[in-house]
């Protein structure tokens, strides 16, 4: 076998690779010590992620953000749509508060709780969404906590509640019986439990144990399983110090098991700037946060959105390169906007992209049918070049209108540029610095589907147009290029 046709062959792995159910087993252990093949940061460009040791770029949309309160083919057909279009990645918190979802814990006849015992329904619902998504090599994001659970009539009913359980009351656990502030507001007195913080003494005794025998039981049934990520608390706007508790708690649960994590915490912002102050402490410390989601960039539009991300990227770099997750991509404007964030997060250098759930405003999108040719039309771009070689490169394009086009590029080598389907659909890529022939592979998103090709020769500005009307993406290689090259970074720092 020559060494070009054994390029030939990894390339195709790498790219075109999916887990035979046989592939799918939980961690392996291997005299005492764990293997880790499973989601890690990528060791050769830690930008990204890599699973039983590829690079992946994480891409997906659901319906639900809680999936595993979903059973039987409710949850199976949606999975199997989510890998029909080349999705491997849903959100999952341990959320609580819709129609017809279940407690993790017991409920005695007098219709109170007792936290000592669990509801086996609970954790058998969790144990089958891990199940399930393992077989078909989809990743999880997995939140422990969401103080949306927490408010009016969710609260009223929660297993939580002091008057609710029978394991304390509220004088002893200094929790309230009602409860309407929103998350973003005023931080309930639950998330407020950890050493540190306003309810530690109370809370702290009587709650906290409580509030730790869960997260270990989270982690229990994970812990099985190799395709999992954790998040600490959805758009969280607790202090610090309950996001850096439950890390390093979940760290050292893990740990002592033998099994490496990566978590980080899901910081609120607001407003229409990026506000860097509050998301300190989760970029300086990178050890304790192995990866950064910055789903609360969402109130961000357009252009604005894509130039904070990669203001976030030169802040990430500076202290320690690591992937920069997505999880719920929503718009404050429309559904619309909603869709191209897909492509100008991913643009912008993120390591993972997911569409949020419907909701009543018409934002989000969750897997509609829209979402669906985004994601496939994302995951035969990428599959189409090296993709773990490419950075922002927005620096190499002029003539454009802002918003109209973004664009991913290696050395000279290949770009995928993504038009948004704004303005006129015509920009200026810089190849003045080679001279080497390109061809250009048109794919339209609408519809997920090649639809054209064309060469041209560089050493020059090049002008290009869109073929048509809405979201197109062009994969420019130079002629003959491998699909299997080394990972060798350059960030420019231009973007």
């Amino acid at each position: 076998m020559t060494y070009y046709f054994r390029l030939l062959i990894l390339s195709f792995l790498v790219f075109s690779y999916t887990p035979s159910v046989s592939d799918r087993a939980p961690v392996v252990i291997e005299n005492g010590s764990p293997v880790n093949t499973g989601i890690k940061v990528y060791e050769h460009n830690p930008w990204f992620w890599s699973y039983q040791g590829r690079p992946l770029l994480l891409i997906g949309g659901s319906d639900e953000d809680n999936l595993f309160q979903w059973t039987g083919t409710q949850l199976t057909d949606h999975l199997d749509l989510l890998v029909s279009v080349r999705g491997n990645y849903v959100r999952n918190t341990m959320s609580d508060r819709d129609d017809g979802n279940v407690y993790a814990f017991r409920q005695n006849a007098n219709g109170h709780y007792d936290l000592n015992q669990w509801n086996t329904a609970y954790w058998q619902h969790l144990d089958n969404f891990l199940q399930q998504t393992h077989e078909r090599g989809i990743i999880v994001q997995l939140t422990f906590w969401d103080g949306f659970d927490y408010i009016e009539s969710d609260w009223h009913s929660h297993p939580w509640n002091p008057k609710n359980n029978v394991n304390y009351n509220a004088e002893e656990s200094g929790l309230p019986v009602s409860w309407n502030a929103r998350p973003s507001k005023e931080v309930h007195p639950l998330n407020q439990t950890v050493p540190g913080m306003d309810n530690s003494s109370k809370g702290g005794k009587t709650v906290l144990p409580y509030q730790k025998a869960y997260v270990q039981k989270v982690l229990d049934h994970a812990l099985q399983y190799d395709h999992i990520i954790f998040n600490v608390q959805n758009e969280s706007s607790v202090p610090g110090a309950w996001g850096d508790f439950w890390a390093d708690f979940a760290h050292d649960y893990a740990a002592a098991k033998g099994v490496p994590i990566a978590i980080t915490d899901m910081r609120k912002m607001s407003g229409q700037g990026a506000d860097y102050s509050g998301l300190a402490r989760v970029i300086n410390n990178p050890n304790r946060y192995p990866y950064y989601d910055s789903s609360q960039f969402y109130h961000l539009n357009n252009q604005k959105y894509y130039d904070e991300l990669l203001k976030l990227r030169h802040k990430i770099a500076a202290v320690k390169t690591r992937p920069i997750n997505n999880v719920k991509l929503k718009s404050g404007a429309d559904s619309a906007e909603a869709i191209q964030l897909l492509w100008r997060s991913v643009f912008a250098g993120a390591a993972s992209a997911r569409y949020h759930r419907p909701l009543d405003d018409g934002g989000p999108v969750g897997l509609n049918r829209a979402a669906q040719d985004n994601v496939k039309s994302l995951g035969m771009a990428a599959g189409a070049v090296n993709f773990f070689r490419m950075v922002p490169s927005n620096h190499l394009l002029s003539d454009h209108s802002s918003d109209e086009a973004y664009l991913l590029g290696s050395s000279d080598l290949e770009y995928l540029l993504y038009f948004t389907g704004t303005a006129n659909g015509r920009v200026r890529l810089d190849l003045s610095g080679t001279s080497e022939e390109y061809v250009v592979r048109w794919l339209k998103v609408d519809g997920a589907q090649w639809v054209g090709e064309e060469t041209f020769t560089g050493g020059r500005p090049i002008t290009i147009d869109r073929p048509g009307s809405g979201q197109f993406v062009a994969a420019i290689r130079q002629k003959g290029l491998s699909l299997f090259l080394p990972i060798i970074l350059v960030e420019s720092g231009k973007s």
